[in-house]
């Protein structure tokens, strides 16, 4: 075992170690449907149950949870009792084996991390699934087999390995004690600077990945427990419970990254401060514990943790904005958590196109650039319902904060657009923007002001006198300019 540990660890390449991680995730993942075929889902929740580290409080909390606690009916299973004191005494094991977990990610013994994680969770679903299939009314049993098995070889790897190394003529462990695993500052660079741009890419990268988990994992929650476990997860509250933790997990990644972030660049009385602030949100979350499980159930757990997130966020949100913008990034670090403009700009033109809307048709947008549109408004008031007028607009980076900027490239006899085919529309005004505001209300807007003109508003003063003055006359002056200059108008 420790000459197969070392080998993988050190010459195994990197892709393969990234196929091995891939491979035991699905190995996992299918073989945990499997086992769903043949427990029941009282069976499933008592083999999920877990203790705390440690020796004492493990024992002191595995007696609590047998003589304090409810038991389980004994039909449902006769071996409650050994599944508890085996997940205590696993634990003891595993934490046993943390120190030099430590100290191999520290020494970046990735692929050491990536073998261990595929022996282990592979030994113990494979030999539950097996022992489940061969003995289904003993599934605290085969967990019990399966959790100590993997237990043992996570154990067995580590200690092996690094063994090994120790003792090995070219020891090439870089450290003698284990306070040459702290962190270091690079000299010269200020920590901040060092970690803004990786905190932006990090945001930015985390935000969209669970907003993709946020969209599909709400539509698709029933379809993927009825294909994963069958009747037994669709039957109950789970498909609410998988809806929730959706949301959940987008608000448990950006918390993550940003107090990562906070604790490395902190000193030491602030780290001193945040954690007395902590002790505050620690009693709101079991406040919020208290009422949102009354009102809601096991939903309401994740509701609570879902608070409990967004109150650590924001206080690491007002820390690192608090922090001064270093000449080292240009780009400020929080803005990771602000959606891509181009991301925006996409989903509105989905919006768009699914909406059917008639007044803004033929819709180009640039290959190179979403973030440039072009289409024709086709108006249905007289005199410019004699033609179409094609308009671009663009959305600035700092979309959709900033508003975007509509241009017509048609020329257009009206008072609210000059010779240049620049718009005076006030929902795109900085002082009447709104982030919120979507382009499809922009294009009604702007559809609007085309079908009836606003002359206290104007770009072309003179032609705002005439509308004024002599409309007749202005009408029948559009019209001709309108037929003489527009495109045509697309066929219904």
């Amino acid at each position: 075992m420790v000459c197969v540990a070392h080998i993988d660890a050190e010459a195994i390449p990197t892709y393969l170690s990234n196929v091995f991680q891939i491979t035991y995730r699905v190995f996992t993942f299918i073989t945990n449907a499997v086992i769903l075929r043949y427990i029941t889902s009282d069976v499933l929740g008592i083999i999920n149950v877990s203790v705390p580290v440690s020796a004492a409080v493990s024992a002191a909390l595995a007696g609590l949870w047998l003589h304090a606690l409810s038991q389980p009916a004994p039909e449902v299973t006769s071996e409650y009792r050994l599944g508890v004191w085996v997940t205590a005494a696993m634990v003891v094991l595993e934490t046993a084996a943390q120190p030099l977990v430590i100290l191999a990610q520290a020494m970046l013994f990735v692929k050491l991390k990536v073998v261990a994680d595929m022996v282990t969770l592979c030994s113990r679903v494979a030999l539950k699934a097996w022992l489940i299939a061969l003995y289904p009314s003993h599934a605290i049993w085969a967990y019990c087999v399966g959790h100590a098995v993997s237990s043992a070889l996570l154990v067995v790897i580590y200690y092996g390995t690094l063994l090994w190394h120790v003792r090995s003529p070219d020891n090439c462990l870089p450290v003698k004690s284990a306070s040459e695993l702290g962190p270091r500052l690079v000299p010269g660079q200020p920590v901040s600077a060092a970690g803004g741009r990786v905190l932006h890419d990090l945001l930015r990268a985390m935000s969209l990945l669970c907003l993709v988990a946020v969209t599909f994992g709400w539509s698709y929650s029933h379809l993927l427990l009825r294909l994963y476990g069958g009747a037994l997860l669709t039957a109950g509250p789970a498909v609410s419970l998988l809806r929730a933790q959706c949301a959940y997990v987008l608000l448990l990644a950006v918390n993550g990254v940003l107090e990562c972030y906070t604790f490395a660049v902190m000193r030491q009385e602030q780290i001193n401060g945040y954690n007395r602030k902590m002790v505050l949100l620690s009693v709101i979350f079991v406040i919020s514990t208290g009422i949102f499980t009354r009102l809601f159930g096991g939903v309401g757990l994740i509701l609570a943790n879902c608070v409990n997130m967004l109150t650590r966020i924001y206080v690491c949100y007002r820390f690192v904005a608090g922090l001064p913008l270093e000449p080292a990034v240009s780009v400020p670090p929080l803005l990771g958590l602000r959606p891509p403009p181009a991301v925006a700009a996409a989903l509105e033109l989905q919006d768009i196109q699914k909406s059917g809307i008639r007044s803004f048709r033929d819709i180009h947008v640039d290959e190179s650039n979403i973030l440039i549109w072009q289409g024709l408004i086709v108006p249905e008031s007289p005199p410019y319902n004699k033609g179409a007028f094609r308009i671009e607009i663009n959305f600035p980076a700092e979309y959709p904060f900033k508003p975007p900027k509509v241009v017509f490239k048609t020329k257009i006899y009206h008072p609210n657009i000059d010779e240049r085919g620049q718009v005076c529309l006030p929902i795109i005004s900085a002082e009447n923007w709104k982030p919120a505001t979507k382009t499809d209300q922009v294009i009604q807007a702007l559809v609007a002001l085309v079908n009836d003109p606003e002359p206290e508003h104007a770009l072309r003063a003179d032609l705002a006198e005439e509308y004024s003055k002599d409309k007749k006359k202005f009408m029948k002056s559009a019209e001709d300019f309108t037929k003489k200059n527009s495109e045509k108008r697309p066929a219904d």
